[in-house]
């Protein structure tokens, strides 16, 4: 259950669940080590903001505004993002496991340089990349996606593949 009373986006706190985050707007805010929850931010903007090795487990960030925002080894597993700005924002080294994004404006690139190495979990966030482009109006970025989840398929089948040749020769020899 998320609290009722935000917490003030000034007073970040190193660790916290069901948070509330809400209604605040600013500039140049820089964050580090902090471990985040199942936490709500509520139209809160943050042009140039500033990330470091950070946990956001399960948070939801709806009409959040991050552009040009720099996050560096963010772990967003479990996140969702609906009517959010996060375009011109970098990310290096951050976790999408299990992430879906709704609604929102996304730096294509950025995000595709930070996938997850897991074909599933790299195929559940490419659909929901390519459903948000297609939300958005950006068929030509949806097919981006679409080629990217068809490769990722085409790998995750094959390494079954080899899995069960591998079981089967376990089997034969044994």
């Amino acid at each position: 259950m998320i609290q009722k009373d935000p917490v003030s986006i000034f007073d970040f706190p190193k660790q916290g669940e069901h948070l509330l985050f809400a209604d605040e707007d600013t500039y140049n805010l820089e964050i580090k080590d902090i471990v985040l929850k199942r936490c709500l931010f509520r139209r809160v903007g943050i042009k140039h903001l500033k990330a470091q090795s950070c946990d956001f487990h399960g948070c939801i960030f709806e009409d959040c505004y991050f552009r040009e925002g720099d996050f560096t080894n963010i772990d967003f597993t479990g996140s969702i993002f609906r009517d959010c700005n996060l375009s011109k924002a970098k990310f290096k080294a951050c976790s999408f496991r299990y992430v879906r994004f709704n609604n929102c404006l996304i730096n294509t690139k950025e995000i595709m340089s930070n996938l997850p190495r897991e074909p599933n979990l790299r195929s559940q966030l490419l659909l929901s990349l390519k459903k948000n482009s297609i939300e958005m109006g950006l068929n030509e970025e949806a097919d981006l996606f679409l080629v990217e989840q068809i490769k990722t398929r085409k790998e995750e089948l094959n390494a079954i593949f080899h899995s069960e040749i591998v079981t089967i020769k376990k089997n034969i020899l044994f």
